[in-house]
C-alpha cells in the first residue's frame, strides 16, 4: 500500500524461550519473567536426604524427596496463580561412584502459557545434549507435553498458534566444588 511505512507492519518481538547456564555447589539461582511478572527462581539440591527444593521469590513451591530415585520428573506449580510446568533431569548428579555430585549438570525446564512454546534447539545445544550422560530426556518430555509440538514451532521468533503468551526457561545447572 502506498503511504505506509515499513514500521507500520512490524510486530513487537516477544521472548519465547531462554537458555541459561547457572553454576553453584548446592543452590542455583536465575531470574525470569512469567506473563509480565519478574521472579527469582532458586533450585536447591542435596542436603538432608537428597532432596530438591524449588523456590520462587523465596517461597518453596516444590519439594522432591529421595532425588536419587526421582532423578527425572515433571510437576505443575503455581506462580502468582499461573500454572507453570516444571521438568527436571539430574541423572548425571546421582550416577557417580562415590555418591557426590561432580562435573555433571542438571537440566531444568520451566514452561508457562497457553499451550507450551518450544523453539528449535540451536546446533550448539544439540551437541551438548549428545554429550550429556543424562540424555536430556527432560527436553523430550517438554516437547511431547506441548500441545503444539516442534512441527508448528520452528524458530524462536514464532509461537504456537496465534498468540505469543508462552515462555520456556531452560536451565543447565553445573556443579562447582
Amino acid at each position: 500500500m502506498l503511504g505506509k511505512g515499513e514500521s507500520d507492519n512490524l510486530v513487537e518481538p516477544v521472548l519465547l524461550s531462554r537458555r541459561e547456564h547457572v553454576f553453584g555447589s548446592r543452590c542455583y539461582v536465575s531470574r525470569a519473567v512469567f506473563m509480565g511478572s519478574k521472579h527469582v527462581i532458586e533450585i536447591e539440591c542435596g542436603g538432608g536426604g537428597g532432596a530438591m527444593r524449588v523456590k520462587v521469590d523465596g517461597e518453596t513451591r516444590l519439594v522432591v524427596k529421595r532425588l536419587a530415585w526421582k532423578f527425572r520428573g515433571y510437576e505443575k506449580i503455581l506462580i502468582d496463580g499461573i500454572e507453570v510446568e516444571f521438568y527436571w533431569d539430574v541423572l548425571s548428579w546421582v550416577v557417580n561412584d562415590d555418591g557426590e555430585k561432580k562435573n555433571g549438570h542438571g537440566v531444568f525446564v520451566f514452561q508457562v502459557g497457553d499451550g507450551a512454546v518450544w523453539p528449535e534447539m540451536a546446533v550448539a545445544e544439540r551437541k551438548l545434549i549428545k554429550k550429556s550422560v543424562s540424555g536430556s530426556s527432560v527436553l523430550q518430555w517438554a516437547e511431547e507435553s506441548s500441545e503444539c509440538g516442534r512441527s508448528s514451532c520452528s524458530s524462536s521468533t514464532k509461537s504456537c498458534g496465534s498468540n505469543a503468551t508462552g515462555f520456556s526457561l531452560l536451565l543447565y545447572a553445573w556443579t562447582v566444588n
